[in-house]
């Protein structure tokens, strides 16, 4: 599941939902949640620093907007760690 972490006055999180809306079309078996921290309830993932968040499972793949480019990537290739390991 890729959730992406977002919230109000954060000038980069429409791009943010922007590119979680390219990810559903070019890969629709790929679950996208978008998660609005002023609106969630539940447990913020520890290491959440700022927004937009990308995680990756229990993974943070990025903090602020990846390019589309670099997102795909690293949903096809999930295993990678940040340092090309």
């Amino acid at each position: 599941m890729l959730r992406i972490y977002t919230s109000p006055g954060c000038a980069s999180c429409r791009t943010a939902e922007k590119l979680a809306d390219t990810v559903r079309r070019v890969r629709p078996a790929q679950p996208v949640e978008v998660i609005d921290l002023a609106q969630h309830a539940g447990p913020k993932p520890d290491g959440l620093v700022g927004t937009p968040t990308y995680r990756l499972g229990e993974t943070t793949i990025a903090l602020g907007n990846p390019s589309l480019r670099e997102l795909l990537y690293r949903l096809d290739n999930p295993r990678i760690d940040d340092d090309g390991d």
